[in-house]
């Protein structure tokens, strides 16, 4: 348990966003994965989307970007919901675009990064499955 806290606040202490609410485990949606450092600090584009707003409603907002074509703005708001809430769903969706360069130029290496977050920090189980396909 000391090694996985030593872990998480390095993580923290790396750049990592944090709302000040300690991680649940009660499902996958609940939990928090850390990242290093947000994709671009600049969230201008973004407005008032997620400020004062659950993680839920910010990826809700990505999602309907993702989904209207408008990648650009779906990946800054993933990360921003990453980063800020650290919000599981939301980090797996900006390492799938990071994969595929969608919104951004291809980058497996952050994809890994992100995929290696979640393995080792929530232990969940397809992002093991992905690190390792990315490792190849």
């Amino acid at each position: 348990m000391k090694k996985f806290t030593l872990i998480l606040a390095a993580m923290v202490l790396a750049g990592c966003a944090t709302s000040g609410k300690s991680p649940s485990r009660a499902s996958i949606h609940e939990d928090k994965v850390p990242v290093a450092k947000p994709v671009t600090t600049d969230f201008s584009n973004i407005g008032d989307t997620c400020a004062g707003k659950t993680a839920e409603a910010c990826y809700a907002y990505a999602q309907k970007s993702y989904n209207a074509g408008d990648f650009r703005r779906a990946i800054r708001t993933y990360d921003l919901a990453c980063a800020r809430f650290q919000y599981l769903p939301a980090c797996l969706e900006m390492a799938k675009m990071f994969e595929q360069g969608q919104g951004v130029e291809p980058n497996p290496g952050k994809a890994y990064e992100i995929y290696s977050a979640a393995c080792y920090t929530v232990d969940h189980k397809p992002s093991c499955a992905d690190m390792r396909r990315l490792s190849r």
